[in-house]
């Protein structure tokens, strides 16, 4: 149950991102701006559906995360569907 749930919102988590990023690929989305759980975006790196990296932004340390191909494709075949 758990699992499905951290799944979905997993899913989830893509569409914002490829929403964010006006669905252009290799491009990177600061994670905080998605206010999603550490759970949540371990599954969707877990899946390989985006990639994560530490950035700075002034002397702030952020998260920001990249579809992979794999997620792009998922999230753009729901937004076409």
């Amino acid at each position: 149950m758990v699992s499905e749930a951290v799944d979905s919102a997993a899913r989830y988590l893509l569409y914002k991102l490829y929403d964010a990023t006006a669905g252009r690929p290799d491009t990177w989305q600061v994670l905080g701006n998605t206010e999603e759980g550490l759970e949540t975006v371990a599954r969707a790196v877990e899946r390989g559906w985006i990639i994560i990296r530490d950035d700075r932004i002034g002397r702030i340390k952020v998260q920001s995360g990249l579809l992979t191909c794999e997620g792009h494709r998922l999230a753009q075949s729901s937004r076409v569907a």
